[in-house]
């Protein structure tokens, strides 16, 4: 059914990225006989191999091999990048290319964590958005379920943030057609699940979350909490919504606060990740001291973004006569607390 009604397998990703199925290499892979490959697929299977031997040992449950084939990708594969010259696009999107030259476009990183994953065994699908212009996986545990895991997202965020997710939890970043791939319906291997900390009242998520908030290195924490009754789910969401506006005040890192529903329970996490000004990291800019003055000279200095952000915040927020501008997840008339812990 699937196959009739969209090939997931061989699709476009943002008109220029093609996934290709790769499953002729892990099933030579797996079956020890690599004779019918083309020579390209006999690379992809070495240099594959070469990974999967340094992370992965037999003894390993399958969720430990799918842990540390996506903490592989996520430390070692760099993003692309947004504008940048790419002379072969299979080098970004083509597992042969992405291990051997470590960097990748969201196709890139999709399709070699399924060639990886599949290798040890696992069933594996590529996701894409209703428009094709964004892919990841979703991948079979041995619970029987699946989940959803998108290393290019935890490349541009925090790390853990975007692994084997539910439905409703990746539902919060990402779309797709329902109907074209199995429901991520488990919780056993959500990796938010499984390390969130409970607590049993509102007030408790300001205590779990307080430390990941002010950390000073990228950090991911995960808090769970039954629903209660109406005025308890109030309490929650206006505590998550004040942190997540508070997550926009740092100069330098992202803090995301969101949450999803589990059964009879809300799962909160908290996400912060630091970014470098303008996309250069400090250690190129010590290598390329020199290039850096001469381009400082032909164009002026690298602009503070934060800055001009912080500026532009600060009028919205006088514009607003000081009140908090959140497109409605705050209401300061309908969702105003007298809680002095909040």
């Amino acid at each position: 059914e699937l196959e009739e009604s969209e090939d997931t397998e061989n699709v476009l990703i943002a008109d220029q990225y093609q996934i290709r199925s790769t499953k002729t290499i892990s099933d030579a892979y797996i079956s020890g006989n690599s004779d019918d490959l083309t020579e390209e697929e006999k690379k992809t299977l070495d240099v594959a191999k070469e990974v999967l031997e340094d992370i992965v040992k037999d003894s390993m449950p399958d969720y430990e091999k799918e842990k540390a084939i996506y903490e592989w990708i996520v430390d070692n594969v760099k993003h692309d990048g947004e504008g940048g010259i790419v002379l072969n696009t299979d080098d970004v999107c083509y597992p042969l290319g992405v291990i051997e030259k470590k960097t990748a476009v969201c196709a890139g990183y999709a399709t070699t964590f399924r060639l990886l994953v599949n290798m040890v065994g696992l069933d594996c699908m590529i996701m894409h958005s209703p428009e094709k212009g964004h892919s990841w996986d979703i991948v079979k545990l041995d619970d029987g379920c699946w989940y959803i895991t998108d290393c290019y997202f935890d490349i541009e965020g925090t790390k853990y943030g975007g692994f084997n997710m539910v439905k409703e939890q990746a539902a919060v970043s990402h779309e797709w057609e329902a109907d074209l791939y199995p429901e991520a319906n488990g919780s056993k291997y959500c990796y938010a699940i499984m390390n969130a900390e409970s607590v049993s009242t509102p007030e408790d998520i300001i205590d779990k979350l307080k430390d990941p908030f002010n950390s000073e290195k990228s950090v991911y924490a995960s808090v769970v909490i039954p629903k209660g009754d109406e005025e308890n789910q109030g309490k929650i969401q206006y505590i998550v919504n004040s942190i997540s506006e508070r997550g926009w005040g740092f100069d330098d890192a992202a803090t995301e606060t969101t949450y999803f529903e589990n059964g009879d329970n809300y799962v909160i996490e908290l996400k912060k990740s630091f970014y470098n000004e303008g996309g250069i990291s400090e250690e190129d800019s010590e290598k390329y001291k020199d290039l850096e003055e001469a381009i400082n000279k032909a164009f002026g200095d690298m602009p503070s973004y934060d800055e001009e952000y912080t500026e532009d915040y600060v009028d919205m927020e006088m514009e607003t006569n000081g009140e908090i501008y959140n497109e409605g997840m705050l209401d300061s008339e309908s969702d105003s607390t007298d809680d002095p812990a909040v």
